[in-house]
Protein backbone atom coordinates (compact mmCIF):
# COMPACT_ATOMS: atom_id res chain seq x y z
CA UNK A 1 0.00 0.00 0.00
CA UNK A 2 1.49 3.34 -1.09
CA UNK A 3 -0.60 5.47 1.26
CA UNK A 4 -3.26 5.23 3.95
CA UNK A 5 -6.73 5.74 2.49
CA UNK A 6 -8.89 7.22 5.21
CA UNK A 7 -12.61 7.34 6.01
CA UNK A 8 -14.72 9.25 8.53
CA UNK A 9 -13.75 6.82 11.30
CA UNK A 10 -10.15 8.06 11.08
CA UNK A 11 -11.25 11.52 12.23
CA UNK A 12 -13.33 9.94 14.99
CA UNK A 13 -10.32 8.01 16.28
CA UNK A 14 -8.15 11.13 16.19
CA UNK A 15 -10.80 13.17 18.03
CA UNK A 16 -10.98 10.51 20.72
CA UNK A 17 -7.20 10.40 21.14
CA UNK A 18 -7.09 14.19 21.13
CA UNK A 19 -9.57 14.35 24.02
CA UNK A 20 -7.32 11.99 25.98
CA UNK A 21 -4.20 14.08 25.27
CA UNK A 22 -5.38 17.67 25.58
CA UNK A 23 -1.88 19.18 25.59
CA UNK A 24 -0.71 17.66 22.30
CA UNK A 25 -2.01 17.10 18.77
CA UNK A 26 -2.37 13.45 17.75
CA UNK A 27 -1.77 12.77 14.05
CA UNK A 28 -2.13 9.90 11.58
CA UNK A 29 0.69 9.42 9.07
CA UNK A 30 -0.56 8.84 5.53
CA UNK A 31 2.76 7.58 4.13
CA UNK A 32 3.20 4.30 6.02
CA UNK A 33 6.83 3.59 5.16
CA UNK A 34 7.86 7.08 6.39
CA UNK A 35 10.10 7.56 3.34
CA UNK A 36 9.87 10.37 0.85
CA UNK A 37 7.20 13.05 1.32
CA UNK A 38 5.74 13.31 4.80
CA UNK A 39 1.93 13.65 5.01
CA UNK A 40 -0.47 13.39 7.92
CA UNK A 41 -3.92 14.33 9.16
CA UNK A 42 -5.00 15.56 12.59
CA UNK A 43 -7.81 17.28 14.48
CA UNK A 44 -6.78 20.57 16.08
CA UNK A 45 -7.76 21.70 19.56
CA UNK A 46 -10.38 24.03 18.05
CA UNK A 47 -11.98 20.99 16.34
CA UNK A 48 -11.01 21.80 12.77
CA UNK A 49 -9.63 19.09 10.47
CA UNK A 50 -6.18 19.30 8.87
CA UNK A 51 -4.14 17.66 6.13
CA UNK A 52 -0.40 18.42 6.39
CA UNK A 53 1.89 17.80 3.40
CA UNK A 54 5.64 18.37 3.31
CA UNK A 55 6.85 20.55 0.41
CA UNK A 56 10.13 21.89 -0.89
CA UNK A 57 9.51 25.57 -0.09
CA UNK A 58 7.09 26.48 -2.88
CA UNK A 59 6.15 30.08 -3.47
CA UNK A 60 2.81 31.13 -1.93
CA UNK A 61 1.58 32.26 -5.34
CA UNK A 62 2.02 28.68 -6.62
CA UNK A 63 -0.97 27.57 -4.54
CA UNK A 64 -4.60 28.14 -5.45
CA UNK A 65 -6.62 30.07 -2.87
CA UNK A 66 -9.84 28.04 -2.51
CA UNK A 67 -11.91 31.13 -1.59
CA UNK A 68 -14.83 28.92 -0.60
CA UNK A 69 -16.62 28.33 2.68
CA UNK A 70 -15.21 25.66 4.93
CA UNK A 71 -11.91 25.10 3.12
CA UNK A 72 -8.65 26.89 3.95
CA UNK A 73 -5.06 26.57 2.77
CA UNK A 74 -1.85 28.08 4.08
CA UNK A 75 1.90 27.58 3.91
CA UNK A 76 3.85 26.93 7.13
CA UNK A 77 7.57 27.60 6.77
CA UNK A 78 10.18 26.17 9.13
CA UNK A 79 7.43 24.34 11.02
CA UNK A 80 8.25 21.87 13.79
CA UNK A 81 6.58 18.46 14.12
CA UNK A 82 7.61 16.21 17.01
CA UNK A 83 10.26 13.71 15.92
CA UNK A 84 11.04 15.50 12.65
CA UNK A 85 13.30 18.30 11.48
CA UNK A 86 11.81 21.70 10.80
CA UNK A 87 10.26 21.68 7.34
CA UNK A 88 7.84 23.60 5.15
CA UNK A 89 4.30 22.24 5.02
CA UNK A 90 1.07 22.96 3.22
CA UNK A 91 -1.83 22.95 5.69
CA UNK A 92 -5.23 22.19 4.11
CA UNK A 93 -7.97 22.82 6.65
CA UNK A 94 -11.66 21.93 6.85
CA UNK A 95 -13.46 24.00 9.49
CA UNK A 96 -17.04 23.03 8.60
CA UNK A 97 -18.15 19.76 10.20
CA UNK A 98 -20.95 18.99 7.69
CA UNK A 99 -18.34 19.04 4.90
CA UNK A 100 -16.03 16.51 6.55
CA UNK A 101 -17.02 13.70 4.19
CA UNK A 102 -16.09 15.82 1.14
CA UNK A 103 -12.84 16.86 2.85
CA UNK A 104 -12.00 13.21 3.52
CA UNK A 105 -12.34 12.47 -0.19
CA UNK A 106 -10.18 15.50 -0.95
CA UNK A 107 -7.42 14.13 1.33
CA UNK A 108 -7.56 10.73 -0.39
CA UNK A 109 -7.40 12.36 -3.82
CA UNK A 110 -4.35 14.39 -2.77
CA UNK A 111 -2.62 11.29 -1.43
CA UNK A 112 -3.28 9.36 -4.64
CA UNK A 113 -1.85 12.13 -6.79
CA UNK A 114 1.24 12.49 -4.58
CA UNK A 115 2.07 8.87 -3.72
CA UNK A 116 0.70 7.01 -6.76
CA UNK A 117 0.79 9.45 -9.65
CA UNK A 118 3.94 11.14 -8.30
CA UNK A 119 2.77 14.72 -8.73
CA UNK A 120 4.56 17.41 -6.74
CA UNK A 121 2.49 18.22 -3.61
CA UNK A 122 1.65 21.78 -4.69
CA UNK A 123 0.52 20.52 -8.12
CA UNK A 124 -1.54 17.73 -6.57
CA UNK A 125 -3.30 20.08 -4.15
CA UNK A 126 -4.04 22.60 -6.87
CA UNK A 127 -5.49 19.85 -9.05
CA UNK A 128 -7.75 18.53 -6.32
CA UNK A 129 -8.93 21.96 -5.15
CA UNK A 130 -9.64 23.01 -8.73
CA UNK A 131 -11.67 19.85 -9.34
CA UNK A 132 -13.70 20.21 -6.13
CA UNK A 133 -14.09 23.98 -5.97
CA UNK A 134 -17.54 24.03 -7.54
CA UNK A 135 -18.87 21.69 -4.85
CA UNK A 136 -17.42 23.66 -1.95
CA UNK A 137 -18.70 26.94 -3.36
CA UNK A 138 -22.27 25.59 -3.16
CA UNK A 139 -22.04 25.03 0.58
CA UNK A 140 -22.39 28.68 1.59
CA UNK A 141 -26.19 28.57 1.88
CA UNK A 142 -27.97 30.76 4.43
CA UNK A 143 -30.82 29.59 6.64
CA UNK A 144 -33.68 31.93 7.45
CA UNK A 145 -34.07 32.85 11.10
CA UNK A 146 -37.26 30.81 11.23
CA UNK A 147 -35.36 27.77 9.94
CA UNK A 148 -32.58 28.37 12.46
CA UNK A 149 -35.14 28.60 15.25
CA UNK A 150 -36.75 25.31 14.22
CA UNK A 151 -33.42 23.46 13.95
CA UNK A 152 -32.29 24.99 17.25
CA UNK A 153 -35.33 23.48 18.96
CA UNK A 154 -34.72 20.02 17.51
CA UNK A 155 -31.02 20.14 18.47
CA UNK A 156 -31.96 21.24 22.00
CA UNK A 157 -34.14 18.14 22.38
CA UNK A 158 -31.42 15.85 20.97
CA UNK A 159 -28.82 17.20 23.38
CA UNK A 160 -31.18 17.04 26.36
CA UNK A 161 -32.25 13.45 25.70
CA UNK A 162 -28.67 12.32 25.07
CA UNK A 163 -27.70 13.76 28.44
CA UNK A 164 -30.53 11.71 29.95
CA UNK A 165 -29.13 8.55 28.37
CA UNK A 166 -31.61 8.24 25.51
CA UNK A 167 -29.32 7.40 22.59
CA UNK A 168 -32.28 6.37 20.41
CA UNK A 169 -32.97 10.06 19.84
CA UNK A 170 -30.36 10.14 17.04
CA UNK A 171 -31.97 7.39 14.97
CA UNK A 172 -35.42 8.77 15.81
CA UNK A 173 -34.66 12.26 14.49
CA UNK A 174 -36.64 12.52 11.26
CA UNK A 175 -37.07 16.29 10.95
CA UNK A 176 -34.27 16.83 8.38
CA UNK A 177 -35.77 14.22 6.04
CA UNK A 178 -39.13 16.00 5.91
CA UNK A 179 -41.08 13.43 7.92
CA UNK A 180 -44.53 14.39 9.22
CA UNK A 181 -43.15 14.57 12.79
CA UNK A 182 -39.71 15.71 13.93
CA UNK A 183 -38.95 12.61 16.03
CA UNK A 184 -40.40 9.13 15.58
CA UNK A 185 -39.60 6.69 18.39
CA UNK A 186 -40.89 3.13 18.60
CA UNK A 187 -44.28 4.01 20.08
CA UNK A 188 -44.23 7.81 20.29
CA UNK A 189 -43.76 10.73 17.90
CA UNK A 190 -42.73 14.26 18.87
CA UNK A 191 -43.46 17.48 17.05
CA UNK A 192 -41.12 20.30 18.10
CA UNK A 193 -42.41 23.88 18.27
CA UNK A 194 -40.46 26.98 19.26
CA UNK A 195 -41.79 30.43 20.16
CA UNK A 196 -40.19 33.76 20.95
CA UNK A 197 -41.77 35.24 24.05
CA UNK A 198 -43.41 34.06 27.25
CA UNK A 199 -46.43 32.12 25.99
CA UNK A 200 -46.69 28.61 24.56
CA UNK A 201 -48.47 29.71 21.39
CA UNK A 202 -47.67 28.36 17.96
CA UNK A 203 -48.73 28.71 14.35
CA UNK A 204 -49.86 25.41 12.84
CA UNK A 205 -49.58 25.11 9.07
CA UNK A 206 -51.65 22.34 7.54
CA UNK A 207 -53.54 19.39 8.96
CA UNK A 208 -51.02 16.55 8.92
CA UNK A 209 -48.90 17.53 11.97
CA UNK A 210 -51.44 16.15 14.43
CA UNK A 211 -51.88 12.84 12.65
CA UNK A 212 -49.54 10.54 14.64
CA UNK A 213 -47.12 8.27 12.82
CA UNK A 214 -47.43 5.70 15.62
CA UNK A 215 -49.40 5.19 18.87
CA UNK A 216 -48.70 8.43 20.74
CA UNK A 217 -48.04 12.04 19.75
CA UNK A 218 -46.57 14.80 21.89
CA UNK A 219 -46.02 18.47 21.16
CA UNK A 220 -42.81 19.86 22.66
CA UNK A 221 -43.10 23.62 23.11
CA UNK A 222 -39.84 25.51 23.65
CA UNK A 223 -39.78 29.16 24.66
CA UNK A 224 -36.78 31.09 23.30
CA UNK A 225 -35.50 34.63 23.59
CA UNK A 226 -32.94 36.23 21.32
CA UNK A 227 -29.83 37.35 23.16
CA UNK A 228 -26.25 38.12 22.05
CA UNK A 229 -24.98 36.05 24.97
CA UNK A 230 -27.00 32.99 24.03
CA UNK A 231 -26.17 29.99 21.86
CA UNK A 232 -26.71 29.37 18.17
CA UNK A 233 -27.09 26.16 16.19
CA UNK A 234 -23.30 25.83 15.77
CA UNK A 235 -22.90 25.66 19.56
CA UNK A 236 -25.52 22.92 19.83
CA UNK A 237 -24.06 20.85 16.98
CA UNK A 238 -20.66 21.05 18.69
CA UNK A 239 -22.11 20.05 22.09
CA UNK A 240 -23.91 17.08 20.55
CA UNK A 241 -20.84 15.84 18.65
CA UNK A 242 -18.85 16.10 21.89
CA UNK A 243 -21.42 13.83 23.56
CA UNK A 244 -21.08 11.35 20.68
CA UNK A 245 -17.30 11.40 20.31
CA UNK A 246 -16.93 7.86 21.70
CA UNK A 247 -19.81 6.48 19.61
CA UNK A 248 -18.70 6.70 15.97
CA UNK A 249 -21.83 5.09 14.48
CA UNK A 250 -24.19 7.54 16.20
CA UNK A 251 -21.80 10.40 15.45
CA UNK A 252 -21.81 9.59 11.75
CA UNK A 253 -25.60 9.18 11.68
CA UNK A 254 -26.04 12.56 13.35
CA UNK A 255 -23.68 14.29 10.90
CA UNK A 256 -25.45 12.72 7.93
CA UNK A 257 -28.77 14.08 9.18
CA UNK A 258 -27.36 17.55 9.85
CA UNK A 259 -26.10 17.59 6.26
CA UNK A 260 -29.70 17.26 5.06
CA UNK A 261 -30.36 20.77 6.41
CA UNK A 262 -28.88 24.06 5.17
CA UNK A 263 -26.65 24.26 8.26
CA UNK A 264 -23.18 25.63 7.56
CA UNK A 265 -20.66 26.16 10.33
CA UNK A 266 -19.04 28.91 8.27
CA UNK A 267 -22.13 31.07 8.86
CA UNK A 268 -21.44 31.03 12.60
CA UNK A 269 -21.36 34.81 12.92
CA UNK A 270 -24.63 35.18 11.01
CA UNK A 271 -26.67 32.71 13.02
CA UNK A 272 -29.11 34.05 15.62
CA UNK A 273 -28.36 33.36 19.27
CA UNK A 274 -31.06 32.18 21.65
CA UNK A 275 -31.51 31.67 25.37
CA UNK A 276 -33.63 28.62 26.15
CA UNK A 277 -36.61 29.11 28.43
CA UNK A 278 -39.32 26.70 29.48
CA UNK A 279 -39.52 23.39 27.56
CA UNK A 280 -42.82 21.56 27.98
CA UNK A 281 -44.21 18.33 26.53
CA UNK A 282 -47.95 18.36 25.80
CA UNK A 283 -49.49 14.91 25.19
CA UNK A 284 -51.98 15.04 22.31
CA UNK A 285 -55.08 13.38 23.75
CA UNK A 286 -58.58 13.10 22.29
CA UNK A 287 -59.59 16.50 23.70
CA UNK A 288 -56.42 18.27 22.53
CA UNK A 289 -57.28 21.52 20.69
CA UNK A 290 -56.26 20.87 17.10
CA UNK A 291 -57.57 20.44 13.59
CA UNK A 292 -56.69 17.17 11.87
CA UNK A 293 -57.05 15.80 8.38
CA UNK A 294 -59.32 13.08 9.74
CA UNK A 295 -61.77 15.82 10.83
CA UNK A 296 -62.68 16.26 7.17
CA UNK A 297 -64.01 12.90 6.04
CA UNK A 298 -64.81 14.22 2.58
CA UNK A 299 -61.74 16.42 2.34
CA UNK A 300 -61.51 20.21 2.68
CA UNK A 301 -64.48 22.26 1.53
CA UNK A 302 -64.43 23.51 -2.03
CA UNK A 303 -61.96 26.37 -2.71
CA UNK A 304 -60.14 25.88 0.61
CA UNK A 305 -56.68 24.51 -0.14
CA UNK A 306 -54.85 25.02 3.15
CA UNK A 307 -55.63 25.65 6.81
CA UNK A 308 -53.36 27.71 9.07
CA UNK A 309 -54.22 28.53 12.68
CA UNK A 310 -52.71 29.60 16.00
CA UNK A 311 -52.84 27.24 18.97
CA UNK A 312 -52.62 28.36 22.62
CA UNK A 313 -51.23 25.64 24.90
CA UNK A 314 -51.16 27.67 28.12
CA UNK A 315 -52.73 25.77 31.03
CA UNK A 316 -52.96 22.38 29.32
CA UNK A 317 -51.54 19.22 30.92
CA UNK A 318 -47.78 19.21 30.33
CA UNK A 319 -44.47 17.85 31.59
CA UNK A 320 -41.27 19.82 32.00
CA UNK A 321 -38.11 18.53 30.35
CA UNK A 322 -36.59 17.91 33.80
CA UNK A 323 -39.50 15.73 34.96
CA UNK A 324 -39.35 11.92 34.67
CA UNK A 325 -42.80 11.96 33.00
CA UNK A 326 -41.14 13.53 29.95
CA UNK A 327 -39.06 10.42 29.31
CA UNK A 328 -41.87 8.13 30.46
CA UNK A 329 -44.12 9.53 27.75
CA UNK A 330 -41.49 8.94 25.05
CA UNK A 331 -41.01 5.34 26.20
CA UNK A 332 -44.72 4.62 26.66
CA UNK A 333 -46.56 2.06 24.50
Amino acid sequence: MLYHKINLNAWQDLSKKQSENENMVVSLDLNPDMSGIYSCIFVSTNHSYHHFIEVESPQVQDLIDPQVAGLGLKLLRNHFITGRRRKTYIDVECSALPHLEAFTELVNNCSEQIFVKKFAPSVAINNVIRNNKSFWAKTNQHMTEEEQQGLFGELHIIKSLLEKGNEKVIESWTGPSGNRNDFVFEFTSLEIKTALGLRHEHIINGLEQFEPVNDNLGIVSILLSKHSGGKNIVHLVKEITDLLQHQPDLYETFIEKVKLTDYDEQNYEHYARFVIGETLLYPVEDDFPCIKESDFINGLPSRISKICYRIDLQGLVSYELSEPEFLDFINSN
